[in-house]
Order: C-alpha cells, then sequence, then structure tokens
C-alpha cells in the first residue's frame, strides 16, 4: 500500500465564510484530506482569535486552541461589505466546489449569499452550513454557541449535574459540542459530493447544534421520555456494577464495562474475590445484577480497595475486560496510544522557534493515507496577496483594492 498517493480531495477547493468553532472544523477536516480551503476574514480577524488566546493566556503566534480548528487553510481578509470585496468572493465560488458558512440566514439572504441565490449562479456548488437551532420553528434565526444550543437546550447541563446545597450545573466542556456539529456536517459534505459526481448538481448541507445535541444524548433523551422515566444524573447504585468506576487502594480509579454478562460474570467474580458472597445473591442475569445494585457495588467497591489499580489494570486485561484508569485530561497529550496513533502530534508554534505543543487530530485515518501532519493555522489575512495573484488578479488591481479597503 503507497502511504504517499495524492490526498483523496486535492482539487477540491473550499471557501470558508465561517467564525469560531463548529463551521471551521468542517473546514479543517477537508483541508486534512487534501482540499485548498480559504477562510474568509473580515479586517479583524476571525472573533474566535482572541477568545482562544484569553483562554491560554498566550499571543497570536501561541494559538493553539485556534490553530487545532483552522490548521491547513490559507486566509484573506475581506470586506463584503465593499463592492470590490463582495465580487472577490463571487469569483472564489465561481470557482468553488464547497461554501462553507455560520453565518445567520437572514444576513446572508441579505448579502446575496442564502443558498437560492447562488445556487441560480453556481449549480454545481455545494453549501454548507450550520446554524444553532435550524431553518423551521420559532427560534431558528436565533444565534447560538454549543454551550447554550448543543449542551444546554438539550438536556445535559441541568440533568447531569450532580446536584447539593453548594452546587451549580456541570460546565460545558470547550467546543466540544461545536467539534461534534462539524464533524456531522463534514459527513454531510461528504456525501453532497458523491452525489454530485454521480448527478453535476450542488446541493444544500446543513445541520444545527441543537439537532446534533440531541443525536449525541439520543439514548439518554428516550429513556427521560415519561414513557421510561429515567432520572439523571443516576445515583452511583443506579448504575450497573460491571459498567462503572472504582477506587482502588492507591486512590485511583479503574473503570470497567462488561457488557455479555454471562460470558464474563463468573470471571469477574474469581478476580474480585467475591464469589462466595455474589453466590448467595440471585444475580444470575444481567437484568439481576441491576436490581441489586445497591448490594452488589459495596461488595465490588471493598474488593478493588485490596489492589492498585495498576495491579487491577493487569488482571483485568488478562482476563480480556474492557477497563482502564481514569485519566485527567492532562495525561492525553502524553499518553504513548495516543501519540502512537497520531491521536495527539507534537507541533511547532509559529515564529517561535523551539517552541511546541500538542494537538488533537480529527480521528478519521484512511489506509492510503500518513496522517496528516499537525500545523500552525495562517494569521489574518497572511494569504490574501497569494489568493488573488493565483485567482488571476493584478498586482496593480490588489494594491486598488488595498486602498479602497476592499481587502487587507
Amino acid at each position: 500500500m503507497n502511504l504517499n498517493s495524492p490526498k483523496p480531495l486535492e482539487g477540491i477547493k473550499v471557501v470558508d465564510l465561517s467564525t469560531y468553532v463548529a463551521a471551521p472544523v468542517c473546514a479543517r477536516m477537508l483541508a486534512d484530506m487534501g482540499a485548498e480551503v480559504v477562510k474568509i476574514e473580515t479586517f479583524r480577524g476571525d472573533p474566535w482569535r482572541d477568545t482562544s488566546k484569553s483562554s491560554t493566556f498566550t499571543d497570536d503566534f501561541e494559538n493553539p486552541m485556534f490553530d487545532i480548528y483552522n490548521a491547513g487553510k490559507k486566509s484573506i481578509c475581506l470586506n463584503i461589505k465593499h463592492e470590490l470585496g463582495m465580487k472577490t468572493l463571487l469569483d472564489m465560488l465561481a470557482n468553488a466546489d464547497i461554501f462553507i458558512t455560520n453565518t445567520r440566514p437572514q444576513s446572508l439572504k441579505k448579502l446575496g449569499l442564502d443558498f437560492d441565490t447562488l445556487h441560480e449562479k453556481f449549480p454545481k456548488l455545494i453549501y454548507a452550513t450550520i446554524t444553532g437551532y435550524g431553518d423551521k420553528g420559532p427560534d431558528c434565526d436565533a444565534p447560538g454557541f454549543d454551550n447554550v444550543a448543543f449542551w444546554t437546550r438539550s438536556g445535559f447541563l441541568m440533568d447531569m449535574s450532580v446536584r447539593s446545597e453548594k452546587s451549580y450545573p456541570v460546565m460545558s466542556p470547550t467546543g466540544s459540542g461545536d467539534t461534534v456539529a462539524g464533524a456531522m456536517l463534514y459527513g454531510g459534505v461528504m456525501t453532497a459530493l458523491y452525489k454530485r459526481a454521480m448527478t453535476g448538481e450542488g446541493e444544500f448541507v446543513t445541520t444545527a447544534l441543537y439537532n446534533t445535541g440531541i443525536w449525541m444524548l439520543a439514548s439518554m433523551i428516550m429513556q427521560a421520555q415519561e414513557k421510561y422515566n429515567i432520572k439523571f444524573p443516576k445515583e452511583r447504585v443506579d448504575c450497573s456494577p460491571f459498567s462503572s468506576p472504582f477506587c482502588c487502594a492507591d486512590g485511583e480509579w479503574v473503570c470497567i464495562t462488561v457488557l455479555d454478562y454471562l460470558r464474563y460474570r463468573d470471571t469477574m467474580f474469581r478476580i474480585l474475590d467475591i464469589e462466595e458472597e455474589m453466590s448467595k445473591l440471585d444475580v444470575s442475569s444481567y437484568k439481576a445484577l441491576k436490581q441489586q445494585s445497591d448490594i452488589v457495588i459495596p461488595i465490588m467497591e471493598k474488593a478493588f480497595m485490596k489492589k492498585t489499580s495498576s495491579e487491577w489494570i493487569k488482571l483485568l486485561k488478562e482476563a480480556d475486560v474492557v477497563c482502564g484508569v481514569l485519566n485527567h485530561m492532562k495525561d492525553v497529550s502524553r499518553d504513548e496510544q495516543a501519540i502512537a496513533n497520531s491521536f495527539i502530534q507534537q507541533y511547532n508554534f509559529k515564529n517561535k522557534e523551539g517552541e511546541s505543543c500538542m494537538m488533537p487530530c480529527p480521528p478519521i485515518r484512511l489506509g492510503s493515507q500518513q496522517p496528516p501532519i499537525a500545523v500552525s493555522a495562517p494569521l489574518p489575512g497572511e494569504d490574501t496577496r497569494e489568493v488573488l495573484i493565483k485567482m488571476g488578479y493584478s498586482t496593480e488591481y490588489i494594491a486598488e483594492m488595498l486602498n479602497l479597503g476592499a481587502v487587507k
């Protein structure tokens, strides 16, 4: 197998008129597969640049939270409210395969960048967009970030919060809902590319943060309906003893997941040395085990405290039981398994010689390809001249555009 064969999306051109995280994730994944992605930014740049670097207390040259979602792209600063700026964008779209945006529908229509208008001009163009809440209903034009549209409205923040006198709702993980939505949009775009190859026609592709949140929590949302009335968050004794974490003698926690109960039941009881205790209970089925979780879990907790986490991992793995130590997020950047598979890679900061950190990478791999190399994202407008020259614009025309404030 040739691992240096051309990337599958080489020759595909993408115009990325999007900000923050969700839609840029889709464009980043397309870039990893070989597409030429040009990110359109305002003169002050994508506002996520400032938000993300404030989270790491760094500068433009060390902005890893921006780089994650924008690596491999080119950046052009374009004033689309200027006549020449809009003409430039339309010239780009005339030669593009994919247009990605998260601009609100009413703004796109006002600018003449809605799907119907562009489809009439460029019938082969694939038009991909992410909204907060979908394109119908009372909130179709409402703004949405993943913290609210994905995590809050789906019920996760409220129902997964462990309540006490001084507790507050769990905080959403930064950009995680956006990342899932962006990956979903990527799948839709690839489906539309296949359809275009068959029919020659472009397509409208969309997803919503709220829809993606509902889909991610599908099993829990099903259970929470009045018909089943399962309450969240589940108390420890409401969880399956065979799919729970347990504290070990060294203070570390080990999580096990045993779904084929009849196959592993006796093995687990033997490893934990609780055969005698369990023989006194009716645990002949998985349902019976769960119904007695309030009795079984304390027995297992006592057993796990007799050995360290590393000792338990060794015993459980030897028995082919799915298990793992509860990691901290900081542990992932040093995880040999993640590094060996390029799930996370070292990358160097732009214009900061010798300085680097570890970048998480998209999870799609093709057998004919080496994993994409982690790189920095462009600075705002870093590629403006290069992109315009490649489009055939003369240096004189580019200079005029710069003077008139159409580009930067």
